[in-house]
């Protein structure tokens, strides 16, 4: 399967889920939202949404390759599920931005469970991934570096008061919409001067299972 995007000699490249418009919007509604607690925050754009599952670091043409193949496989083993978001969190980095997320419930541990085999498939070729359990999020926005003291002030803001109404959805009763996950995606990282961003592009999709394996 030919690559949808062609990669320079190395490039920045990380396994994620790409998220579908509806959820993008709605996460983009929520920024709005949030925008009322007057964060030093700048905010993720909405078409840079993703569930990072993987970073494979810089690499080339070879290693690219050889992850598409473990990818092509390991998709054939998991079958499309659905998730839905949850709590809004933070995490905190002494010396780094702080990071505004929110977690995408996974109740049948459906994505955990693939994470952790994927990881070890990854690993068993050459790769250098975190075998950490994964913490399935989306990242919404990063905050400036400050003192310890006000980033926990912003993290008890997010944790303790309630969040502003949220869009409507049929799934509210869950937290948040809930939507399906039909396909992993590679993708590659560049940085755009022009924009004074990081630009994520689709390097390639790989279609998750539709029906029970024999």
């Amino acid at each position: 399967m030919p690559l949808r995007y062609p990669l320079t000699k190395t490039a920045a490249t990380f396994i994620a889920i790409v998220l579908p418009p509806e959820i993008q919007k709605f996460l983009s509604q929520l920024q709005l939202q949030l925008d009322i607690y007057k964060f030093p925050v700048t905010w993720e754009l909405p078409d840079k949404f993703h569930l990072s599952l993987a970073y494979l670091g810089r690499i080339g043409t070879s290693e690219t390759q050889t992850a598409t193949k473990i990818l092509t496989q390991s998709s054939k083993t998991i079958h499309q599920f659905s998730l839905s978001l949850g709590h809004l969190d933070y995490f905190y980095q002494k010396h780094d931005h702080g990071i505004i997320w929110i977690k995408a419930s996974d109740p049948d541990n459906n994505l955990v469970d693939f994470h952790k085999q994927l990881v070890k498939d990854l690993n068993h070729q050459g790769f250098s991934v975190s075998d950490k359990k994964l913490l399935p999020h989306i990242t919404l926005g990063r905050l400036k570096r400050l003192d310890k003291n006000s980033q926990m002030d912003i993290l008890h803001t997010l944790t303790d008061h309630p969040l502003p109404a949220l869009p409507a959805s049929p799934d509210a009763s869950q937290g948040g919409p809930s939507f399906n996950v039909n396909s992993l995606h590679l993708l590659t990282s560049h940085y755009s001067r022009n924009l004074n961003t990081t630009e994520y592009q689709i390097a390639q999709e790989f279609k998750l299972t539709t029906s029970s394996l024999d």
